[in-house]
């Protein structure tokens, strides 16, 4: 079985102090995350979604029939490019995960909604630019491998 919180459309390298403070005492780096071009992170929505089919491909490849991968989504702001294709500002994340998923050979298993308490810079953000969308919940998707 794999349990699996996927990267998301978005830059962490200015992750902030806490995430600092955090990675300095387990002896990792955040620094450099982000920065180099072949991180996820710093990919265009599509593609970001190419290379997670392939990352997902892998993990169908290495379970048994009958193994199950949970993972856990949540939807994205990108303004510029989901309004462009007609989303109105929030790109899809946990619809397009469910959708390549199953074209790798994921049957669904169960789908969980669950809310997902903004942080309070967003809600600062939001109080004062009403026109910002909101996500405001994480999906749990549990897939199988059935065949």
């Amino acid at each position: 079985h794999c349990i699996f919180s996927p990267p998301y459309s978005v830059n962490i390298s200015g992750a902030g102090a806490k995430v600092a403070a955090m990675a300095a005492e387990s002896g990792t780096s955040v620094a450099g995350y982000g920065k180099d071009r072949a991180q996820l992170c710093t990919l265009s929505y599509f593609n970001l979604l190419m290379g997670m089919k392939e990352i997902y491909r892998g993990i169908y490849n290495s379970l048994p029939i009958g193994g199950f991968l949970a993972t856990i989504t949540k939807d994205s702001v990108n303004s510029k490019e989901a309004k462009f294709r007609g989303f109105g500002g929030i790109e899809p994340y946990s619809a397009d995960t469910v959708k390549i998923c199953h074209e790798v050979g994921f049957d669904m298993y169960e789908l969980w909604q669950r809310d997902a308490k903004p942080s309070l810079r967003l809600q600062i953000a939001w109080s004062q630019n009403p026109g910002i969308p909101h996500v405001t919940t994480e999906e749990i998707i549990i897939l199988q491998k059935r065949r």
